[in-house]
């Protein structure tokens, strides 16, 4: 997660606010099936749907990211990776429910 280490003074301290956007983007891109982790240890590309961080050897590479991505969310990757298929979706029918929750298994 991103942001400023905390020093652990009150004057400054940014409060939780950072730190909570942060874990709410990633459960968002967890149930929205958006979420992809490539790779291991240092070696990782992580999208939360919006873009996407690279460290190691993916950061050091030529490789285009973007295109390990689409491979990673088409099931095409050769790569170790987690990501899911989404179990929520925004409703859109019209009829006022907040969210249409898809069943797995």
């Amino acid at each position: 997660m991103a942001g400023p280490a905390p020093v652990g003074c009150d004057a400054c301290d940014s409060g939780s606010e950072l730190l909570l956007e942060d874990f709410d983007s990633y459960v968002l891109a967890v149930v929205g099936g958006e979420f992809v982790h490539i790779g291991r240890g240092e070696d990782t590309i992580v999208s939360q749907g919006s873009g996407w961080s690279a460290s190691g050897r993916f950061a050091a590479s030529r490789r285009d990211p973007e295109r390990l991505l689409r491979d990673a969310r088409s099931g095409r990757s050769r790569h170790p990776l987690v990501r899911g298929e989404p179990w929520w979706c925004p409703h859109t029918s019209g009829t006022g429910r907040g969210l249409a929750l898809r069943s797995g298994a």
